[in-house]
């Protein structure tokens, strides 16, 4: 089984820095098996997709806009995901 960590976000702009900011740390302080890739994926917005591909499952982390408490972690199923329709771009991702 191939996994993915991914990273999301842009360094530049604030809390939307999280997702890169975890990978580093995580790399840093762990190792990982062979089959487990950490990457900081930056702003890849439709680049996104080929990050994607050969891996069974991905876990990005990012920030999101939600009805939750600053630095509240929440997760999302790929169904939960797909239910909504995609909003107007507001982000460089």
């Amino acid at each position: 089984m191939r996994l993915a960590v991914l990273g999301i976000g842009n360094v530049l702009v604030g809390d939307d820095g999280f997702g890169p900011y975890v990978v580093k740390t995580f790399q840093a302080r762990y190792a990982v098996a062979s089959n487990v890739d950490v990457v900081d994926a930056g702003t890849p917005g439709g680049d996104l997709v080929p990050l994607l591909a050969g891996y069974d499952a991905v876990i990005l982390v990012d920030t999101v806009r939600a009805e939750a408490e600053p630095g509240s972690i929440r997760t999302y199923s790929g169904e939960e995901i797909l239910s909504h329709p995609l909003p107007s771009r507001t982000s460089p991702h």
